[in-house]
């Protein structure tokens, strides 16, 4: 049997913990303390999603919440992706009339998203009464990155069931501005070649600049198709499918570019396990990549400094080094 009053009450007992050291360390809400205290501004209106075809939105604010330090948006037209299928949320700013509030995150409440963020102390009007009108902006250079990152994780996933086999599935993943995570199921570590074979697929995918298809089909359909659906997930009977063509074909709620080309470069940094039977790699793209390849030069040189010689003979000299030592 299970006792299932005994941990409501030992969750609830948790929570009131949690809520405990957020107020001494003066922590934001959690995202289940926003299911409360709403000021509705506009009843029975919808709220769109308009992020995958603008970073900026006109809109109405549908319900708000005002706290100490923080300010919570519902608006009808929303650009900010919500954290989902390992991406994670946009960050940006909603101006209103002389005002501004600076966007630190986005969460779902309920079948919602709000816009969480700060606003300088009497900044804002401690009450509402009527409609209210905001210019809502996503940090574009954020939200680029991002995508990068994004659609080159669809092109590492083909590269790695290219390189090591079609066993190869995806298991988790994390999609950011400044980096990707991709855990894969396979049994043994990568070879340095295999690691060097999987860079320059992609790097083929990505020079190609293919142009990526976006569509809605039905689930049935896009299996049928040959699109990839993770194990275990649920799926709706509508789908969206991402393509990239003679490349990948995967179901994804994620943004991305509009050509390969924008991802720019791409470059592994590391490759180790995590769990029996799983991988983990993680890469950079576009400008954290070029931060990343000049970094390693700008290491190079300190190295050759430290050996008396240039980069390009600090190998043999090292080699002299050890010789002599």
């Amino acid at each position: 049997a299970v006792d299932v009053k005994g941990f409501d009450s030992a969750l609830e007992e948790q929570r009131e913990r949690s809520r405990a050291d957020r107020a001494q360390s003066g922590l934001e809400l959690s995202h289940e303390d926003l299911r409360q205290g709403w000021q509705t501004l506009q009843e029975q209106s919808e709220q769109r999603f308009t992020g995958y075809d603008q970073l900026e939105s006109e809109t109405d604010v549908l319900a708000i919440r005002i706290s100490e330090g923080g300010l919570a948006l519902q608006v009808a037209e929303n650009p900010f992706y919500v954290e989902g299928g390992g991406q994670v949320s946009d960050t940006g700013l909603v101006e209103g009339n002389g005002w501004s509030c600076e966007i630190l995150d986005v969460a779902k409440i309920r079948d919602r998203v709000a816009l969480l963020g700060t606003v300088p102390e009497g900044a804002f009007p401690t009450s509402l009464d009527g409609s209210l009108r905001v210019r809502a902006v996503v940090d574009s250079g954020s939200r680029r990155d991002t995508q990068r990152n994004h659609t080159a994780t669809h092109l590492l996933h083909a590269a790695l069931r290219r390189v090591l086999g079609t066993h190869v599935a995806q298991r988790g993943s994390l999609v950011s501005p400044d980096r990707l995570r991709f855990d894969f199921s396979h049994t043994a570590p990568m070879t340095a070649d295999e690691r060097h074979e999987v860079e320059e697929v992609v790097l083929d995918g990505v020079w190609e600049d293919h142009p990526l298809t976006i569509g809605t089909r039905t689930y049935d359909e896009a299996v049928r198709d040959g699109a990839m659906a993770l194990f275990g997930e649920k799926y709706d009977d509508l789908v969206r499918v991402v393509e990239i063509p003679s490349v990948s074909m995967e179901l994804c709620g994620g943004t991305h570019v509009g050509h390969t080309g924008e991802i720019g470069l791409f470059k592994i940094t590391s490759e180790s396990g995590v769990a029996a039977g799983v991988r983990r790699i993680e890469a950079v793209t576009g400008r954290q990549a070029l931060r990343s390849l000049e970094e390693q030069a700008s290491r190079l040189d300190e190295v050759a400094a430290v050996l008396g010689t240039s980069p390009d003979n600090a190998v043999a000299r090292a080699g002299q080094i050890l010789a002599q030592k």
